[in-house]
């Protein structure tokens, strides 16, 4: 039975650019996510930072974990992908609709940055917006129907366009994700950093959400990605981030700094620091190093004044256009 199961797994074969998806199971009140990760050699040793209260330095096996997100393959969801946009809070998707549907949004700030770093809609949505993909991490149930609504319809038009039901961090793993129940501005407020009061005076209600590290799936998933063949006028590889995640972006961009992911990966971003939420993050983590905006600023010049490569940029961007969408999906 061995032997016909190794055979029927060697057998199989996937053809043409597939989008592959990090499967989300839901069983009983527990959410659990399959990671991606990607082999690392038997002799590199795990590195983490001081201040990250994990195990110490392990030795991690040379083979793939079975959590891989395709079975024998080093493939990264990034393969084929010239640009590259990273929602992270995606709430209920409008941002990358903006991205792909810009004609139904034309108030919308965002807009010029997208034309500036991807290029303009009619270059950049040609022959089905090949090369162009978007990548989002969503941690609020309420929005995932919505979130996957999106995903097939763009799918059915030939556009990469994946949302991870999963609240981004820095470990993979479960979290708590506290609603401030906000029905009515789409709980824009729900944070897995902060579990006060919300903005509307009243108690916060508790869910357990996957969690996946960012800076790990931004080096085994976009870094390094294999890019299309070139195409005469498009502007050079760009990865743009928005980060809008309710206090989790001190912690998240440390990690990012300290990986490695922000300055080797990510071209520039845009981010919503939420300073109100800092208290609870410092008591949650207490000895880490928070990184807000100003902090990252002053550690991509430190960086550049060594010459040590950092192109990285923070965008002077925050749009909230179309909050609700109300846009109807074709």
């Amino acid at each position: 039975q061995l032997q016909s199961v190794v055979e029927a797994l060697n057998a199989s074969v996937v053809t043409g650019p597939v989008l592959k998806t990090v499967a989300s199971v839901v069983t009983g009140p527990v959410l659990k996510t399959v990671a991606s990760v990607e082999p690392i050699p038997a002799d590199e040793t795990v590195q983490t930072p001081p201040w990250q209260p994990q195990p110490p330095p392990m030795r991690r096996r040379s083979q793939p974990s079975p959590k891989a997100h395709t079975l024998g393959s080093s493939k990264r969801m990034g393969d084929g992908c010239h640009h590259v946009y990273l929602d992270i809070g995606s709430n209920i998707g409008v941002q990358v609709r903006k991205l792909f549907e810009p004609e139904k949004y034309p108030r919308a700030a965002v807009l010029r940055k997208f034309d500036q770093v991807f290029g303009p809609p009619a270059a950049r949505l040609a022959n089905g917006a090949q090369g162009l993909c978007a990548f989002g991490f969503e941690a609020n149930p309420s929005h995932w129907p919505r979130l996957k609504e999106i995903e097939k319809a763009y799918s059915l038009r030939g556009w990469r366009v994946h949302f991870f039901p999963s609240a981004a961090g820095i470990r993979d793993g479960n979290i708590t994700l506290w609603s401030d129940n906000e029905f009515r501005h789409k709980e824009w407020g729900a944070s897995t950093a902060v579990s006060s009061r919300s903005h509307s005076k009243g108690a916060r209600t508790p869910f357990q959400v996957p969690v996946t590290d960012l800076a790990k799936f931004i080096l085994g998933e976009i870094h390094g990605r294999a890019m299309p063949d070139s195409v005469q006028g498009r502007p050079p590889p760009h990865v743009l981030m928005k980060l809008d995640i309710e206090g989790g972006e001190y912690t998240v961009l440390r990690k990012l700094t300290d990986s490695g992911a922000l300055c080797s990966t990510i071209s520039s971003a845009f981010i919503e620091e939420h300073r109100w939420a800092m208290p609870e993050v410092r008591r949650d983590h207490p000895g880490m190093p928070l990184m807000g905006v100003a902090e990252v600023q002053q550690y991509v010049r430190d960086q550049q004044a060594t010459n040590q490569k950092c192109p990285f940029q923070i965008l002077n961007l925050d749009d909230e256009s179309y909050l609700e969408d109300g846009k109807a999906l074709q």
